[in-house]
């Protein structure tokens, strides 16, 4: 999941200290925690990559090899990474719920597409990956991602990395998992109620556009969209 929208619009127009400090004050465990690790318990585990103290080696060798993969995934998807958020990598309930508060829904959350938090359930590195696609695609598009709604991007980030709770393997003729019940959400505000109590919309969302990549020409159909949102068009004409 990510945290987009309003915020980020706002922080763009007002200066880096003082949207730090801002944001800092919203979400102590996020950009908080990237201006002072040691403050909130993380150490650094290499360059942009920190976990709470209290992990353990055996961990710390797994969160490395999961970010490395994840990372390997998103320049194969998108020909290149041009992004590079910080990663926070939490081992306690604590650590997470003090920026999850939908009771634990999501096993990863970024913020601005600067920080991304790691639920300690995660068991692989799709959570990763699916963060580290959010971050690429709003990247690509700057200013221009608010275009892209809601269940395109959740449902892109769902594809790239794989996720097996809502698709089907990736040699399967039709991915799909879940067919849609109804209107999902174009805003972050809209798909952050519509998932509060169930995951549903994710995996409908990844039915979607597993059949839109299917029916295009895959990841070349993501890059041709991304160009053509940047070049002026409407989401709806670069989808089509």
């Amino acid at each position: 999941m990510k945290f987009r929208g309003f915020a980020k619009f706002v922080l763009a127009l007002i200066s880096i200290p003082a949207a730090l400090v801002l944001f800092t004050a919203a979400n102590v465990t996020g950009v908080g925690a990237l201006l002072c690790p040691w403050c909130f318990g993380f150490e650094r585990l290499e360059p942009g990559v920190f976990v709470e103290a209290r992990a353990s080696e055996a961990y710390r060798q797994e969160i490395r090899a999961w970010i490395h993969d994840s990372k390997e995934k998103i320049g194969l998807f998108f020909g290149s990474q041009i992004s590079d958020p910080a990663i926070f990598a939490c081992v306690t309930g604590y650590c997470y719920s003090r920026v999850e508060r939908r009771g634990g829904q999501t096993l990863g959350i970024s913020f601005l597409d600067w920080v991304i938090v790691l639920s300690p359930q995660i068991n692989s590195g799709v959570a990763i990956t699916h963060e580290l696609a959010h971050a690429e695609v709003h990247n690509r598009l700057g200013p221009k991602m608010f275009a892209v709604p809601a269940w395109f991007d959740e449902g892109l980030a769902v594809n790239v990395s794989d996720d097996p709770r809502y698709l089907a393997p990736i040699e399967t003729n039709d991915r799909c998992l879940m067919e849609l019940t109804g209107p999902l959400p174009a805003t972050d505000f809209g798909w952050v109620r519509a998932t509060q109590m169930t995951n549903r919309p994710y995996g409908e969302a990844a039915c979607i556009v597993s059949r839109w990549l299917a029916a295009k020409d895959g990841r070349n159909a993501v890059l041709k969209l991304i160009a053509e949102i940047n070049a002026g068009s409407a989401f709806e004409k670069a989808y089509r």
